[in-house]
C-alpha cells in the first residue's frame, strides 16, 4: 500500500470525513454539500469505508464521483488480508462485506481493489510552519517525526492523541477510528490540538466532515440506527 501523501502549502481546502461503515447515503449527502460549499476541495475519507452499514459498493461510488482521496482503516486492511486468503475473517460485519464484493461482477470487484490498494496510510500537510497529519488512528511515535506509514501503525491504535504528545512540535492531528471517544466536533474545534472525526454514523450519530485548516465543520446526521453491537 502507499505511504503518505504529502502537500505544501494550502492552495486548495482540504476536508477530512470520518468513518463511513457503509453509510452510503449520508457520504454521498455530506461529499454534495462540501462540493457546494468549497471551490475545488481535496475531500479525504480517513479510512473504515466498510462494514456494519447497509451499503458496500456505493461507498466506492461516491468515492469515485467526488475523487475522494481514502486513507485505509482497519476495517479495509483486514478485508484485503481476508480477501487474498493471508487472514481468516473472524468479523460477522466483514463477511457480509465478503458476500456482497463476490455478488458482485467482476468489472465492479476490480475497481473496488484498485479503491483499496491505492488507499494511503495518512496525508501529511506542511503550510505556514504548521504541519497537519490526518491518519485513520492516532499514530504511535508522531511526537518523534520518524513515521515509517506502515498500514498497522496507521489504522488501529486505541489511545488518543493528546497535547502533550503532539506539543512539541507543533503537529495538528485529525484521526477517526474512535468513535467511543467521540465529542460534538464543534466542543473539538474550541479545545483541541488534535481531532477525531469519527463521529459514529452507522450507530446513529453524525458523519463529520472538517476543513483542516480553517477548523469549519460540515456534517449529517445519521438517517437511522444501521448498528448498535
Amino acid at each position: 500500500m502507499p505511504g503518505a501523501m504529502l502537500i505544501n502549502g494550502n492552495d486548495r481546502p482540504v476536508i477530512a470525513i470520518g468513518d463511513v461503515h457503509g453509510c452510503a447515503k449520508e457520504f454521498e449527502e455530506l461529499c454534495a454539500l462540501i462540493t457546494l460549499k468549497y471551490t475545488n476541495p481535496l475531500i479525504v475519507q480517513v479510512g473504515d469505508l466498510i462494514d456494519r452499514g447497509p451499503y458496500f459498493k456505493e461507498v466506492f461510488d461516491v468515492v469515485k464521483k467526488y475523487d475522494v482521496v481514502t486513507l485505509t482503516g482497519n476495517h479495509e486492511l483486514n478485508f484485503l488480508l481476508e480477501y487474498r486468503g493471508l487472514k481468516r475473517c473472524n468479523s460477522l460485519a466483514r463477511r457480509e462485506s465478503h458476500d456482497r464484493m463476490a455478488r458482485l461482477s467482476t468489472e465492479d470487484q476490480e475497481s473496488i481493489l484498485e479503491i483499496l490498494d491505492k488507499s494511503l496510510n495518512a496525508v501529511e500537510i506542511n503550510y505556514d510552519g504548521e504541519k497537519i497529519l490526518l491518519s485513520h488512528s492516532p499514530i504511535k511515535g508522531v511526537e518523534s517525526l520518524n513515521f515509517t506509514y506502515n498500514a498497522w501503525g496507521c489504522c488501529t491504535r486505541n489511545e488518543p492523541y493528546d497535547r502533550t504528545t503532539l506539543g512539541a512540535y507543533e503537529w495538528k492531528a485529525v484521526h477517526g477510528h474512535q468513535h467511543w471517544n467521540y465529542t460534538p466536533i464543534e466542543d473539538q474545534i474550541a479545545t483541541n490540538v488534535a481531532f477525531n472525526v469519527d463521529g459514529g454514523v452507522v450507530y446513529g450519530g453524525e458523519l463529520v466532515g472538517l476543513e483542516v485548516f480553517t477548523e469549519k465543520s460540515i456534517t449529517v446526521k445519521a438517517k437511522k440506527v444501521y448498528f448498535n453491537k
